[in-house]
């Protein structure tokens, strides 16, 4: 059953409107770990060298991992700005390629939990070289397969590149560069 834009972002909102209070009730005390057997685990790791942004700009280190982060975006913004164009040139109806953003919405969720599990087992230097694979497997079915339901698989692609995208930006940083100057360095 359809409701349309006009019921669904009100709905929307009034989730938001609802939940704000018990999200604030949530955050409204501070919550610090308890010290027990494992407060190890949550302690900062004072052997790890903490950069400032002047000590990490002058590592080559630094600029691989931005040209590492900085495709995704480029290519997903490239693909969502020109999906009209796309749509038109291949003579696919504009409303199933909507329909693959739910797809990419899920993949993207489910793939950002998957990516905190294998940072917090690997790291995000070593998983940093692969979370671009899917995005270009998708980008190759997308120019290579003239069938509108590619555009399903393609969006699941971009998910998972994003899903891992989202974890791996916000882990890669402080794992290189420490956490005391991570503000200015991000």
């Amino acid at each position: 059953m359809a409701i349309g834009w006009n019921a669904t972002w009100t709905i929307f909102a009034l989730v938001i409107l609802i939940a704000t209070p018990a999200l604030m009730a949530l955050t409204a005390t501070e919550r610090l770990p308890a010290k027990d057997d494992h407060s190890s685990d949550v302690e900062i790791d004072s052997g790890q060298l903490q950069f400032r942004l002047r000590d990490a700009l002058v590592t080559s280190r630094f600029y691989v991992y931005l040209l590492a982060i900085l495709p995704m975006a480029f290519i997903a913004n490239a693909i969502f700005f020109s999906q009209v164009h796309l749509v038109e040139t291949r003579g696919w109806d504009l409303e199933t390629f909507s329909l693959g953003f739910p797809v990419a919405a899920i993949s993207t969720t489910a793939f950002s939990l998957v990516s905190g599990v294998l940072v917090d087992r690997y790291s995000a230097a070593v998983l940093l070289p692969f979370y671009l694979i899917p995005l270009a497997l998708g980008c190759v079915l997308i120019a290579s397969v003239p069938d509108e339901w590619i555009v399903f698989p393609f969006m699941a692609l971009l998910g998972i590149s994003n899903g891992f995208s989202l974890t791996l930006f916000g882990a890669i940083w402080p794992e290189a560069f420490g956490i005391k100057h991570l503000g200015a360095i991000r």
